[in-house]
């Protein structure tokens, strides 16, 4: 899902991590959904594994890009 964000806002790191977070959430809709269980709950459990620290693919920063004008695609 980063990969995607970032091939759709090339530039733009605050686009890119709303874009993923819209992919993450509707993600965790078809999750909650799937196994029906509470929106609210699938979301938990991705916020509880990034507090235990679960492991994650690459290098991911914990920290908000700064919203900026976005250059021209």
């Amino acid at each position: 899902m980063r990969a995607r964000a970032a091939v759709n806002f090339p530039g733009d790191l605050w686009s890119q991590g709303d874009d993923f977070h819209a992919m993450e959430w509707q993600r965790a809709a078809q999750l909650a959904s799937m196994h029906r269980i509470a929106l609210g709950d699938a979301l938990r459990a991705i916020d509880d594994g990034m507090r235990a620290g679960w492991a994650r693919p690459g290098t991911l920063q914990a920290t908000v890009a700064p919203c900026r004008p976005r250059p021209v695609y």
